[in-house]
Protein backbone atom coordinates (compact mmCIF):
# COMPACT_ATOMS: atom_id res chain seq x y z
CA UNK A 1 0.00 0.00 0.00
CA UNK A 2 2.94 2.39 0.73
CA UNK A 3 4.54 1.81 -2.24
CA UNK A 4 1.12 1.98 -4.58
CA UNK A 5 0.48 5.46 -2.82
CA UNK A 6 3.92 7.00 -3.65
CA UNK A 7 3.99 5.58 -6.91
CA UNK A 8 0.17 7.19 -7.34
CA UNK A 9 0.95 10.77 -6.36
CA UNK A 10 4.19 10.74 -8.49
CA UNK A 11 2.26 9.47 -11.73
CA UNK A 12 -0.74 11.79 -10.83
CA UNK A 13 2.24 14.63 -11.21
CA UNK A 14 3.18 14.04 -14.09
CA UNK A 15 -0.28 13.37 -15.77
CA UNK A 16 -0.91 17.17 -14.43
CA UNK A 17 2.04 18.81 -15.31
CA UNK A 18 4.29 16.28 -17.82
CA UNK A 19 4.38 14.79 -21.58
CA UNK A 20 0.72 13.09 -20.74
CA UNK A 21 -1.37 16.20 -19.75
CA UNK A 22 -3.31 16.74 -22.84
CA UNK A 23 -3.47 20.05 -24.62
CA UNK A 24 -5.13 21.57 -27.10
CA UNK A 25 -3.65 23.04 -30.18
CA UNK A 26 -6.20 25.40 -32.81
CA UNK A 27 -5.19 27.12 -35.88
CA UNK A 28 -2.70 29.93 -35.92
CA UNK A 29 -2.45 29.22 -31.77
CA UNK A 30 0.48 27.78 -30.02
CA UNK A 31 -0.07 24.72 -28.02
CA UNK A 32 -0.55 25.55 -24.46
CA UNK A 33 -0.21 22.60 -21.52
CA UNK A 34 -3.69 23.13 -19.21
CA UNK A 35 -5.14 21.69 -16.98
CA UNK A 36 -6.68 18.14 -17.50
CA UNK A 37 -10.08 18.63 -19.20
CA UNK A 38 -13.07 16.80 -18.15
CA UNK A 39 -13.63 15.14 -21.26
CA UNK A 40 -9.60 13.38 -19.79
CA UNK A 41 -11.73 10.64 -18.08
CA UNK A 42 -11.07 8.76 -14.85
CA UNK A 43 -10.47 5.73 -17.33
CA UNK A 44 -8.24 7.71 -19.40
CA UNK A 45 -6.39 8.87 -16.78
CA UNK A 46 -6.18 5.20 -15.24
CA UNK A 47 -4.69 3.16 -18.57
CA UNK A 48 -1.63 6.03 -18.12
CA UNK A 49 -1.72 5.22 -14.78
CA UNK A 50 -1.20 1.57 -15.89
CA UNK A 51 0.67 2.14 -18.56
CA UNK A 52 3.61 3.58 -16.70
CA UNK A 53 3.12 1.19 -13.87
CA UNK A 54 3.56 -1.59 -16.02
CA UNK A 55 6.81 0.10 -16.85
CA UNK A 56 7.55 -0.09 -12.93
CA UNK A 57 7.14 -3.22 -12.78
CA UNK A 58 4.43 -3.06 -10.20
CA UNK A 59 2.06 -5.68 -10.87
CA UNK A 60 0.69 -6.52 -7.55
CA UNK A 61 -0.22 -2.31 -7.73
CA UNK A 62 -2.23 -2.85 -10.98
CA UNK A 63 -4.61 -5.32 -9.46
CA UNK A 64 -4.84 -3.17 -6.72
CA UNK A 65 -5.89 -0.05 -9.02
CA UNK A 66 -8.43 -2.30 -11.05
CA UNK A 67 -9.98 -3.11 -7.59
CA UNK A 68 -10.19 0.56 -6.69
CA UNK A 69 -11.81 1.96 -9.54
CA UNK A 70 -13.92 -1.18 -10.17
CA UNK A 71 -13.13 -1.74 -13.56
CA UNK A 72 -12.26 -5.31 -14.95
CA UNK A 73 -9.00 -6.61 -15.55
CA UNK A 74 -7.26 -5.37 -19.07
CA UNK A 75 -7.67 -8.41 -21.48
CA UNK A 76 -8.77 -9.23 -25.38
CA UNK A 77 -12.80 -9.70 -24.18
CA UNK A 78 -13.63 -6.63 -21.83
CA UNK A 79 -13.59 -2.85 -22.17
CA UNK A 80 -14.19 -0.16 -19.71
CA UNK A 81 -14.13 2.47 -22.28
CA UNK A 82 -14.16 5.63 -20.44
CA UNK A 83 -21.19 13.40 -41.65
CA UNK A 84 -21.91 16.35 -47.09
CA UNK A 85 -24.86 14.52 -48.36
CA UNK A 86 -24.82 14.00 -51.75
CA UNK A 87 -27.51 16.04 -53.43
CA UNK A 88 -30.69 14.31 -55.10
CA UNK A 89 -31.68 17.39 -57.40
CA UNK A 90 -28.85 18.42 -59.89
CA UNK A 91 -26.67 21.14 -58.62
CA UNK A 92 -26.72 24.69 -59.48
CA UNK A 93 -25.53 25.04 -62.89
CA UNK A 94 -23.01 27.73 -62.25
CA UNK A 95 -20.37 28.99 -59.56
CA UNK A 96 -20.62 31.98 -57.67
CA UNK A 97 -17.29 34.02 -58.91
CA UNK A 98 -15.50 36.97 -57.66
CA UNK A 99 -12.67 39.33 -58.39
CA UNK A 100 -10.31 39.22 -55.88
CA UNK A 101 -5.50 32.91 -54.20
CA UNK A 102 -2.46 30.21 -53.89
CA UNK A 103 -3.43 29.98 -50.61
CA UNK A 104 -2.25 28.49 -47.64
CA UNK A 105 -5.10 26.62 -45.33
CA UNK A 106 -5.90 26.07 -42.11
CA UNK A 107 -5.12 22.81 -42.25
CA UNK A 108 -1.49 23.13 -41.83
CA UNK A 109 -1.86 24.04 -38.70
CA UNK A 110 -3.50 20.86 -37.42
CA UNK A 111 -0.78 18.28 -39.31
CA UNK A 112 0.22 15.54 -36.82
CA UNK A 113 1.03 17.12 -33.88
CA UNK A 114 1.84 16.39 -30.61
CA UNK A 115 -1.15 18.17 -29.16
CA UNK A 116 -4.56 17.47 -29.98
CA UNK A 117 -7.42 19.01 -31.79
CA UNK A 118 -10.43 20.11 -30.53
CA UNK A 119 -13.64 22.27 -31.80
CA UNK A 120 -12.77 24.99 -29.12
CA UNK A 121 -12.65 27.92 -31.59
CA UNK A 122 -15.41 26.41 -33.63
CA UNK A 123 -18.09 29.15 -34.07
CA UNK A 124 -21.69 29.09 -32.02
CA UNK A 125 -23.92 26.58 -33.28
CA UNK A 126 -21.57 24.70 -35.19
CA UNK A 127 -20.49 20.88 -34.36
CA UNK A 128 -18.95 18.02 -35.64
CA UNK A 129 -20.34 15.03 -35.02
CA UNK A 130 -17.66 11.71 -35.16
CA UNK A 131 -18.76 7.62 -34.53
CA UNK A 132 -15.79 6.04 -33.33
CA UNK A 133 -14.66 2.23 -33.17
CA UNK A 134 -16.91 0.96 -36.25
CA UNK A 135 -18.39 -0.38 -38.48
CA UNK A 136 -20.94 -2.39 -36.68
CA UNK A 137 -23.54 -4.03 -37.45
CA UNK A 138 -25.84 -0.84 -37.90
CA UNK A 139 -23.12 1.74 -39.21
CA UNK A 140 -24.70 2.03 -42.60
CA UNK A 141 -28.10 2.16 -41.33
CA UNK A 142 -26.82 4.97 -39.30
CA UNK A 143 -25.31 6.86 -41.68
CA UNK A 144 -28.56 6.67 -44.17
CA UNK A 145 -30.30 8.27 -41.40
CA UNK A 146 -28.03 11.34 -41.20
CA UNK A 147 -28.27 11.73 -44.54
CA UNK A 148 -31.80 11.55 -44.31
CA UNK A 149 -30.96 14.57 -41.84
CA UNK A 150 -28.64 16.42 -44.33
CA UNK A 151 -25.96 15.79 -41.50
CA UNK A 152 -22.19 15.00 -42.83
CA UNK A 153 -20.00 13.26 -40.33
CA UNK A 154 -17.23 11.53 -39.62
CA UNK A 155 -16.86 7.82 -39.13
CA UNK A 156 -13.50 7.05 -36.93
CA UNK A 157 -13.09 3.50 -38.34
CA UNK A 158 -11.16 -0.07 -37.63
CA UNK A 159 -10.14 -2.17 -39.97
CA UNK A 160 -10.43 -5.44 -37.73
CA UNK A 161 -10.52 -6.58 -33.97
CA UNK A 162 -7.97 -8.93 -33.26
CA UNK A 163 -8.16 -11.34 -29.42
CA UNK A 164 -4.87 -10.00 -27.44
CA UNK A 165 -3.99 -7.07 -30.18
CA UNK A 166 -6.94 -4.47 -29.98
CA UNK A 167 -7.38 -2.44 -26.74
CA UNK A 168 -11.16 -3.28 -24.93
CA UNK A 169 -13.25 -4.70 -27.48
CA UNK A 170 -16.42 -4.52 -26.03
CA UNK A 171 -19.04 -7.40 -25.16
CA UNK A 172 -21.43 -9.58 -27.34
CA UNK A 173 -20.93 -12.76 -29.82
CA UNK A 174 -19.95 -10.57 -32.40
CA UNK A 175 -16.88 -8.54 -30.91
CA UNK A 176 -14.60 -10.08 -33.46
CA UNK A 177 -17.27 -9.76 -36.30
CA UNK A 178 -16.92 -5.81 -36.93
CA UNK A 179 -14.18 -3.75 -38.72
CA UNK A 180 -14.23 -2.54 -42.18
CA UNK A 181 -12.57 -5.57 -42.97
CA UNK A 182 -15.99 -7.99 -41.82
CA UNK A 183 -18.22 -4.68 -42.49
CA UNK A 184 -16.38 -3.52 -46.32
CA UNK A 185 -18.77 -0.07 -46.15
CA UNK A 186 -16.51 2.71 -46.70
CA UNK A 187 -17.49 3.40 -49.96
CA UNK A 188 -20.97 3.52 -49.01
CA UNK A 189 -20.47 6.14 -46.25
CA UNK A 190 -18.46 8.26 -48.41
CA UNK A 191 -21.09 8.46 -51.49
CA UNK A 192 -23.45 9.01 -48.22
CA UNK A 193 -21.41 12.40 -47.72
CA UNK A 194 -19.55 11.19 -44.73
CA UNK A 195 -15.73 11.66 -44.08
CA UNK A 196 -13.50 8.52 -42.83
CA UNK A 197 -10.96 8.73 -40.42
CA UNK A 198 -8.28 6.47 -39.09
CA UNK A 199 -8.77 4.96 -35.61
CA UNK A 200 -6.25 2.67 -36.14
CA UNK A 201 -5.78 -0.48 -37.59
CA UNK A 202 -6.99 -2.65 -34.68
CA UNK A 203 -7.86 -0.32 -31.98
CA UNK A 204 -4.52 0.06 -30.05
CA UNK A 205 -4.03 2.37 -27.30
CA UNK A 206 -0.73 4.11 -29.21
CA UNK A 207 0.67 5.70 -25.89
CA UNK A 208 1.00 2.00 -24.51
CA UNK A 209 2.80 0.07 -27.19
CA UNK A 210 6.81 0.69 -29.10
CA UNK A 211 7.36 3.38 -32.21
CA UNK A 212 7.62 0.58 -34.67
CA UNK A 213 3.95 -0.64 -33.87
CA UNK A 214 2.34 2.79 -33.52
CA UNK A 215 3.35 3.58 -36.56
CA UNK A 216 2.22 0.13 -38.15
CA UNK A 217 -1.24 1.21 -36.99
CA UNK A 218 -1.58 4.06 -38.17
CA UNK A 219 0.18 3.91 -41.70
CA UNK A 220 -1.47 0.13 -42.35
CA UNK A 221 -4.51 1.87 -41.90
CA UNK A 222 -4.15 5.16 -43.72
CA UNK A 223 -3.20 3.26 -46.79
CA UNK A 224 -6.33 0.98 -46.58
CA UNK A 225 -8.42 4.38 -46.06
CA UNK A 226 -6.15 6.68 -48.92
CA UNK A 227 -9.00 5.63 -52.08
CA UNK A 228 -11.88 6.73 -49.90
CA UNK A 229 -10.66 10.10 -48.83
CA UNK A 230 -12.08 12.14 -51.51
CA UNK A 231 -12.35 15.25 -49.45
CA UNK A 232 -7.85 14.82 -49.86
CA UNK A 233 -8.75 15.07 -45.61
CA UNK A 234 -6.39 12.45 -43.84
CA UNK A 235 -8.41 12.51 -40.33
CA UNK A 236 -7.08 10.27 -37.45
CA UNK A 237 -8.09 9.98 -33.78
CA UNK A 238 -5.91 7.84 -31.61
CA UNK A 239 -8.41 5.51 -29.42
CA UNK A 240 -8.98 6.78 -25.91
CA UNK A 241 -7.35 9.95 -26.53
CA UNK A 242 -3.60 8.27 -25.88
CA UNK A 243 -1.54 10.29 -27.26
CA UNK A 244 1.55 12.19 -26.00
CA UNK A 245 4.25 13.96 -27.25
CA UNK A 246 6.69 10.93 -26.75
CA UNK A 247 4.28 8.84 -29.60
CA UNK A 248 3.94 12.00 -31.66
CA UNK A 249 7.55 12.79 -31.93
CA UNK A 250 7.77 9.25 -33.34
CA UNK A 251 5.26 9.05 -35.39
CA UNK A 252 6.12 12.37 -37.20
CA UNK A 253 9.45 11.12 -38.46
CA UNK A 254 7.36 8.75 -40.25
CA UNK A 255 7.32 10.71 -44.10
CA UNK A 256 4.34 8.44 -45.14
CA UNK A 257 2.35 9.74 -41.82
CA UNK A 258 2.85 13.40 -42.39
CA UNK A 259 0.06 14.31 -43.98
CA UNK A 260 -1.87 13.38 -41.71
CA UNK A 261 -4.67 15.94 -39.83
CA UNK A 262 -5.14 15.49 -35.81
CA UNK A 263 -4.94 13.64 -33.57
CA UNK A 264 -8.77 14.60 -33.50
CA UNK A 265 -9.80 14.69 -29.98
CA UNK A 266 -13.56 15.80 -28.95
CA UNK A 267 -15.44 18.81 -26.49
CA UNK A 268 -18.52 16.98 -25.74
CA UNK A 269 -18.52 13.26 -24.74
CA UNK A 270 -21.41 11.72 -22.19
CA UNK A 271 -20.35 7.96 -22.61
CA UNK A 272 -22.81 6.81 -24.69
CA UNK A 273 -20.30 3.37 -24.54
CA UNK A 274 -20.14 2.47 -21.10
CA UNK A 275 -24.15 3.40 -21.25
CA UNK A 276 -24.69 0.75 -23.61
CA UNK A 277 -23.64 -1.66 -20.89
CA UNK A 278 -24.47 0.39 -17.48
CA UNK A 279 -26.84 2.04 -15.88
CA UNK A 280 -24.84 5.23 -14.00
CA UNK A 281 -28.27 6.77 -12.58
CA UNK A 282 -29.69 8.04 -9.40
CA UNK A 283 -33.01 7.33 -11.30
CA UNK A 284 -32.37 3.87 -12.23
CA UNK A 285 -36.14 3.55 -11.95
CA UNK A 286 -36.57 5.74 -14.48
CA UNK A 287 -33.51 5.90 -16.52
CA UNK A 288 -32.43 2.64 -16.81
CA UNK A 289 -33.66 -0.42 -18.49
CA UNK A 290 -33.29 -4.32 -18.40
CA UNK A 291 -30.28 -5.84 -20.44
CA UNK A 292 -28.63 -9.54 -19.78
CA UNK A 293 -29.67 -9.80 -16.43
CA UNK A 294 -28.69 -6.23 -15.07
CA UNK A 295 -29.63 -2.95 -16.23
CA UNK A 296 -28.25 0.05 -18.79
CA UNK A 297 -29.06 2.96 -19.39
CA UNK A 298 -32.05 3.83 -22.12
CA UNK A 299 -30.81 5.31 -25.26
CA UNK A 300 -33.46 8.28 -25.00
CA UNK A 301 -31.68 9.25 -21.70
CA UNK A 302 -27.94 8.87 -23.00
CA UNK A 303 -29.51 11.63 -26.21
CA UNK A 304 -30.48 13.61 -23.55
CA UNK A 305 -27.33 14.25 -21.56
CA UNK A 306 -25.70 14.90 -25.07
CA UNK A 307 -28.10 17.29 -25.51
CA UNK A 308 -27.25 19.20 -22.27
CA UNK A 309 -23.66 18.66 -22.51
CA UNK A 310 -23.71 20.32 -25.80
CA UNK A 311 -26.38 23.20 -25.75
CA UNK A 312 -23.80 24.15 -22.82
CA UNK A 313 -20.69 24.08 -24.88
CA UNK A 314 -22.45 25.61 -27.71
CA UNK A 315 -20.00 24.54 -30.33
CA UNK A 316 -17.71 21.41 -30.69
CA UNK A 317 -16.62 18.30 -31.55
CA UNK A 318 -18.97 15.81 -30.71
CA UNK A 319 -17.66 12.29 -29.43
CA UNK A 320 -20.29 9.08 -30.18
CA UNK A 321 -19.65 5.63 -30.71
CA UNK A 322 -21.35 3.68 -33.63
CA UNK A 323 -19.82 0.46 -32.21
CA UNK A 324 -20.93 0.84 -28.34
CA UNK A 325 -20.37 -2.15 -25.52
CA UNK A 326 -23.18 -3.83 -26.49
CA UNK A 327 -21.25 -4.12 -30.02
CA UNK A 328 -23.60 -5.67 -32.33
CA UNK A 329 -26.69 -3.54 -30.67
CA UNK A 330 -29.08 -0.82 -31.92
CA UNK A 331 -27.86 1.29 -29.30
CA UNK A 332 -26.22 3.96 -31.19
CA UNK A 333 -28.79 3.81 -33.63
CA UNK A 334 -31.33 4.83 -30.73
CA UNK A 335 -29.16 7.27 -29.55
CA UNK A 336 -29.38 9.16 -32.75
CA UNK A 337 -32.30 8.95 -33.70
CA UNK A 338 -33.35 10.64 -30.04
CA UNK A 339 -30.34 13.48 -30.45
CA UNK A 340 -30.31 14.28 -34.06
CA UNK A 341 -33.65 15.89 -33.84
CA UNK A 342 -33.33 18.14 -31.09
CA UNK A 343 -30.34 19.42 -32.43
CA UNK A 344 -31.36 20.56 -35.75
CA UNK A 345 -34.55 22.07 -34.08
CA UNK A 346 -32.04 23.75 -31.45
CA UNK A 347 -30.64 25.55 -34.85
CA UNK A 348 -27.36 23.79 -34.69
CA UNK A 349 -25.13 23.14 -37.86
CA UNK A 350 -23.07 20.52 -38.90
CA UNK A 351 -19.66 20.50 -40.40
CA UNK A 352 -16.12 18.20 -40.25
CA UNK A 353 -13.94 18.54 -36.99
CA UNK A 354 -11.64 21.30 -38.82
CA UNK A 355 -12.82 23.98 -40.69
CA UNK A 356 -11.06 25.07 -43.74
CA UNK A 357 -9.95 24.03 -46.81
CA UNK A 358 -6.95 22.28 -48.08
CA UNK A 359 -3.76 23.56 -49.59
CA UNK A 360 -4.81 24.91 -52.95
CA UNK A 361 -3.29 22.72 -55.52
CA UNK A 362 -2.56 23.14 -59.20
CA UNK A 363 -5.29 21.37 -61.16
CA UNK A 364 -4.35 21.53 -64.59
CA UNK A 365 -3.57 18.53 -65.96
CA UNK A 366 -0.71 18.19 -68.50
CA UNK A 367 -3.40 17.89 -71.07
CA UNK A 368 -5.50 20.80 -69.62
CA UNK A 369 -2.66 23.70 -69.32
CA UNK A 370 -2.98 24.35 -73.37
CA UNK A 371 -6.51 25.20 -72.99
CA UNK A 372 -5.77 27.65 -70.75
CA UNK A 373 -2.25 28.91 -71.71
CA UNK A 374 -3.38 32.58 -73.69
CA UNK A 375 -6.88 32.71 -72.66
CA UNK A 376 -9.21 35.04 -71.00
CA UNK A 377 -10.27 33.23 -67.58
CA UNK A 378 -12.73 35.49 -67.72
CA UNK A 379 -14.88 33.82 -70.29
CA UNK A 380 -14.46 30.60 -68.14
CA UNK A 381 -16.74 29.44 -65.15
CA UNK A 382 -17.66 26.12 -63.47
CA UNK A 383 -20.51 24.46 -64.64
CA UNK A 384 -21.45 20.34 -64.42
CA UNK A 385 -21.74 19.73 -67.98
CA UNK A 386 -21.36 16.14 -68.21
CA UNK A 387 -24.00 15.68 -65.07
CA UNK A 388 -21.98 13.47 -62.95
CA UNK A 389 -21.80 15.72 -60.14
CA UNK A 390 -18.56 17.51 -60.24
CA UNK A 391 -18.07 20.80 -61.37
CA UNK A 392 -16.20 21.11 -65.10
CA UNK A 393 -14.25 24.28 -66.30
CA UNK A 394 -15.77 25.45 -69.23
CA UNK A 395 -16.31 28.16 -71.12
CA UNK A 396 -19.32 28.97 -73.85
CA UNK A 397 -18.84 30.43 -77.23
CA UNK A 398 -21.75 30.60 -80.07
CA UNK A 399 -21.18 27.17 -81.66
CA UNK A 400 -21.24 24.79 -78.12
CA UNK A 401 -19.19 24.53 -74.68
CA UNK A 402 -15.69 23.87 -74.45
CA UNK A 403 -15.12 21.86 -71.18
CA UNK A 404 -12.25 20.69 -69.38
CA UNK A 405 -14.15 17.93 -67.26
CA UNK A 406 -13.23 17.13 -63.61
CA UNK A 407 -11.50 13.34 -62.83
CA UNK A 408 -9.83 12.12 -59.75
CA UNK A 409 -7.24 10.16 -60.37
CA UNK A 410 -5.02 8.23 -56.94
CA UNK A 411 -2.18 11.06 -55.82
CA UNK A 412 1.15 8.50 -55.62
CA UNK A 413 2.58 11.40 -53.37
CA UNK A 414 -0.02 10.65 -51.13
CA UNK A 415 -0.51 6.66 -50.88
CA UNK A 416 -3.78 7.07 -53.78
CA UNK A 417 -5.75 9.64 -52.17
CA UNK A 418 -7.92 11.04 -55.19
CA UNK A 419 -6.74 14.07 -56.76
CA UNK A 420 -9.15 16.13 -58.43
CA UNK A 421 -7.71 17.33 -61.74
CA UNK A 422 -8.79 19.10 -65.01
CA UNK A 423 -8.69 17.02 -68.18
CA UNK A 424 -8.21 17.79 -71.45
CA UNK A 425 -10.29 19.96 -73.28
CA UNK A 426 -13.76 18.08 -74.77
CA UNK A 427 -16.16 19.80 -77.22
CA UNK A 428 -19.60 19.69 -75.31
CA UNK A 429 -22.89 19.65 -77.69
CA UNK A 430 -24.21 23.16 -77.76
CA UNK A 431 -26.72 24.04 -75.40
CA UNK A 432 -28.13 27.33 -74.91
CA UNK A 433 -26.70 29.57 -72.48
CA UNK A 434 -27.50 28.94 -68.93
CA UNK A 435 -30.24 31.46 -68.25
CA UNK A 436 -29.94 33.71 -64.71
CA UNK A 437 -31.97 32.51 -62.11
CA UNK A 438 -35.28 33.75 -61.91
CA UNK A 439 -35.41 37.15 -60.15
CA UNK A 440 -32.06 38.70 -60.75
CA UNK A 441 -33.09 41.62 -62.06
CA UNK A 442 -35.21 42.10 -59.21
CA UNK A 443 -32.39 40.95 -56.33
CA UNK A 444 -30.13 43.93 -58.21
CA UNK A 445 -32.47 46.41 -57.69
CA UNK A 446 -33.24 45.43 -54.02
CA UNK A 447 -29.92 44.64 -52.67
CA UNK A 448 -27.61 46.69 -55.44
CA UNK A 449 -25.21 45.57 -58.14
CA UNK A 450 -23.48 42.89 -55.75
CA UNK A 451 -26.72 41.45 -54.90
CA UNK A 452 -26.32 37.29 -55.29
CA UNK A 453 -29.01 34.86 -55.52
CA UNK A 454 -28.42 31.73 -53.44
CA UNK A 455 -30.68 29.56 -51.20
CA UNK A 456 -29.40 30.63 -47.75
CA UNK A 457 -32.51 29.18 -45.94
CA UNK A 458 -33.15 25.70 -48.48
CA UNK A 459 -36.69 25.79 -49.30
CA UNK A 460 -35.14 25.40 -52.51
CA UNK A 461 -35.53 28.88 -53.68
CA UNK A 462 -33.08 31.58 -54.39
CA UNK A 463 -33.13 34.52 -51.85
CA UNK A 464 -31.36 37.60 -52.77
CA UNK A 465 -28.13 38.73 -50.78
CA UNK A 466 -25.38 41.52 -50.44
CA UNK A 467 -23.00 42.74 -48.66
CA UNK A 468 -23.99 46.32 -46.90
CA UNK A 469 -22.53 48.72 -44.60
CA UNK A 470 -23.90 46.36 -41.46
CA UNK A 471 -22.90 43.32 -43.13
CA UNK A 472 -24.47 40.35 -44.86
CA UNK A 473 -28.24 41.25 -45.74
CA UNK A 474 -30.69 38.29 -47.53
CA UNK A 475 -34.09 38.98 -48.40
CA UNK A 476 -35.70 35.56 -48.88
CA UNK A 477 -37.60 34.58 -51.89
CA UNK A 478 -41.39 35.12 -51.46
CA UNK A 479 -43.63 33.91 -54.32
CA UNK A 480 -42.71 35.89 -57.47
CA UNK A 481 -40.91 38.91 -55.54
CA UNK A 482 -38.58 38.72 -52.63
CA UNK A 483 -38.85 39.31 -48.66
CA UNK A 484 -37.94 42.70 -47.01
CA UNK A 485 -34.08 42.23 -46.46
CA UNK A 486 -32.66 40.98 -42.87
CA UNK A 487 -29.47 41.36 -41.21
CA UNK A 488 -27.98 37.37 -42.00
CA UNK A 489 -24.59 38.63 -40.07
CA UNK A 490 -23.24 41.44 -38.72
CA UNK A 491 -19.59 39.64 -38.00
CA UNK A 492 -16.69 42.04 -38.58
CA UNK A 493 -15.26 39.66 -41.30
CA UNK A 494 -17.75 40.62 -43.78
CA UNK A 495 -18.57 44.26 -42.15
CA UNK A 496 -14.96 45.15 -42.53
CA UNK A 497 -15.17 43.96 -46.56
CA UNK A 498 -14.76 46.96 -49.09
CA UNK A 499 -18.27 48.24 -49.70
CA UNK A 500 -19.94 46.59 -52.70
CA UNK A 501 -17.52 43.52 -51.99
CA UNK A 502 -18.71 40.58 -53.84
CA UNK A 503 -19.57 37.22 -51.48
CA UNK A 504 -19.02 33.88 -52.62
CA UNK A 505 -21.99 31.54 -51.87
CA UNK A 506 -21.58 27.73 -51.91
CA UNK A 507 -22.95 24.42 -49.56
CA UNK A 508 -20.18 23.64 -47.82
CA UNK A 509 -21.23 21.35 -45.33
CA UNK A 510 -23.38 19.46 -47.30
CA UNK A 511 -27.00 20.58 -46.16
CA UNK A 512 -28.58 22.04 -48.69
CA UNK A 513 -27.92 25.49 -47.94
CA UNK A 514 -25.76 27.89 -49.26
CA UNK A 515 -22.96 29.51 -46.84
CA UNK A 516 -21.30 32.30 -47.33
CA UNK A 517 -17.77 33.39 -47.82
CA UNK A 518 -15.99 36.49 -48.75
CA UNK A 519 -12.29 37.65 -48.89
CA UNK A 520 -10.87 40.54 -48.18
CA UNK A 521 -7.37 41.28 -46.11
CA UNK A 522 -5.64 38.52 -47.73
CA UNK A 523 -7.80 36.00 -45.98
CA UNK A 524 -11.25 34.08 -47.12
CA UNK A 525 -13.71 34.01 -43.90
CA UNK A 526 -16.84 31.76 -44.63
CA UNK A 527 -20.07 31.35 -42.15
CA UNK A 528 -22.49 28.61 -42.32
CA UNK A 529 -26.22 29.41 -42.62
CA UNK A 530 -28.54 27.95 -40.49
CA UNK A 531 -31.47 28.57 -41.86
CA UNK A 532 -32.20 31.57 -40.42
CA UNK A 533 -28.85 33.42 -40.26
CA UNK A 534 -24.87 33.21 -40.24
CA UNK A 535 -22.95 31.54 -38.16
CA UNK A 536 -20.04 33.24 -36.83
CA UNK A 537 -17.23 33.50 -39.65
CA UNK A 538 -14.12 31.57 -39.57
CA UNK A 539 -11.07 31.60 -41.73
CA UNK A 540 -10.86 29.20 -44.01
CA UNK A 541 -8.26 30.13 -46.53
CA UNK A 542 -5.21 32.88 -46.99
CA UNK A 543 -4.83 33.50 -50.29
CA UNK A 544 -2.05 35.74 -51.80
CA UNK A 545 -2.31 38.73 -53.77
CA UNK A 546 -4.10 37.90 -57.49
CA UNK A 547 -2.51 39.21 -60.76
CA UNK A 548 -4.73 41.01 -62.59
CA UNK A 549 -8.07 39.02 -63.65
CA UNK A 550 -7.68 36.50 -61.30
CA UNK A 551 -11.08 35.45 -59.58
CA UNK A 552 -11.77 33.01 -56.76
CA UNK A 553 -14.74 30.73 -57.16
CA UNK A 554 -16.93 28.28 -55.30
CA UNK A 555 -17.69 24.95 -57.31
CA UNK A 556 -18.01 21.31 -55.70
CA UNK A 557 -15.82 20.18 -57.83
CA UNK A 558 -14.96 16.71 -56.57
CA UNK A 559 -18.52 15.36 -56.21
CA UNK A 560 -19.08 15.55 -53.03
CA UNK A 561 -21.89 17.93 -52.72
CA UNK A 562 -19.50 20.41 -50.54
CA UNK A 563 -18.32 23.67 -52.39
CA UNK A 564 -15.10 23.83 -53.37
CA UNK A 565 -12.59 27.25 -53.52
CA UNK A 566 -10.28 27.52 -56.64
CA UNK A 567 -8.33 30.60 -57.94
CA UNK A 568 -8.29 31.39 -61.30
CA UNK A 569 -5.54 32.60 -63.14
CA UNK A 570 -4.44 33.10 -66.90
CA UNK A 571 -2.81 29.28 -67.34
CA UNK A 572 -3.43 28.29 -64.23
CA UNK A 573 -5.97 26.47 -61.95
CA UNK A 574 -5.75 26.40 -58.04
CA UNK A 575 -8.31 24.63 -55.73
CA UNK A 576 -8.63 23.51 -51.89
CA UNK A 577 -10.95 20.93 -50.92
CA UNK A 578 -13.59 21.42 -48.84
CA UNK A 579 -13.61 19.34 -45.60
Amino acid sequence: RRRFRTHRRAIEAILTQGDLAPTVKTAGISPVPRALPPAWTERSRTQSVLALLALLGSCSVVGCIHRRHNLPHRDSTERAKPMPIARSEPAAPRAEVAEPGAASSPHTAHKLASTQIDGADFPDGVLALTWDDGPDRHTLELAHYLRKQHVSATFFVVQAWSPGVSSYPGYGPSVQNTGYARIPVLRQLVELGHRVGNHTLHHVYLAGVDGARARTELATEQHALAPFESDELSLFRVPGGAWNRTVADEESAAPNLDELVGPIRWDVDRKDWESSIRCDSTEPELECEAWRGGQRLKPKVTAARYLESISKARHGIVLLHDRVADVGSRYALDVAHALLPALIARGFVFAAPVLGFSPLSERLSASAQNALANADIRNWTFVDKNADGRADLCKHEASGWTCLPSTAAPDTARDGVPKTMFGAATRVASHPEVPPLEGSRECTLQLGPSARLADVDGDGRADCCALTQRGVSCARAHGSSFAAPELWSADQNFSAAPAGAALLFGDLNGDLRADVCAYHSGVVACALSNGSSFTSATVWARPGVLPPGGRLALADVNGDARADLCVLETGLVSCGVAP
